[in-house]
């Protein structure tokens, strides 16, 4: 059974890696610890500028860090300006594309703020990438549908979008 932590004891923790990531700057894990939790508590501007903190130390050969560092940035600052999208939001998760192509949940994000954004082709593409890597299901299902969506609201805006690859390759007995 999980151990819920009491609004004391979670304020203390707070307190003690707030401290301690000032004492020790160069040891990011305990800004990140310190980002997490307040993501977790629904600070999400606090959390934000743990994220934002730790991107600017992150050296630029880190590339897998600073990738998922911009997602949990872009996440915080989405959920702290009331969960609406804008551009900068969208433009820090495709930088982090561009260093970690393949983060699933990057990708979704991606695909969710560029469809809030009206960029609906720009939708497809990302969900695209998370569409093919997934086992037919519910899930898969639920994307479709967004998937075919966003097609349909791009076509609306004069773009046709080829969906022939979500096509699902079945096995049929005989």
């Amino acid at each position: 059974s999980a151990v819920e932590l009491s609004d004391n004891e979670r304020g203390e923790l707070i307190e003690r890696l707030a401290l301690a990531a000032k004492k020790e700057p160069a040891q990011m894990e305990w800004s990140y610890l310190l980002g997490r939790l307040l993501n977790a508590q629904g600070d999400f501007q606090q959390a934000a500028d743990v994220f934002a903190e730790i991107l600017a130390a992150l050296p630029e050969h880190a590339t897998q860090d600073r990738a998922a560092t911009m997602t949990l940035l872009a996440q915080a600052r989405f959920f702290a300006n009331d969960q609406v999208a804008d551009e900068d939001i969208y433009g820090l998760v495709k930088r982090s594309l561009e260093l970690a192509p393949e983060q699933r949940q990057t990708m979704g994000i991606a695909g969710i703020l560029a469809f809030e954004l009206g960029h609906f082709a720009a939708a497809v593409e990302h969900w695209k990438g998370l569409y093919i890597g997934m086992p037919d299901g519910p899930e898969s299902q639920s994307l479709g549908q967004g998937i075919e969506r966003a097609a349909s609201l791009a076509a609306e805006q004069g773009e046709e979008i080829d969906l022939s690859w979500m096509e699902r390759a079945q096995i049929k007995v005989f």
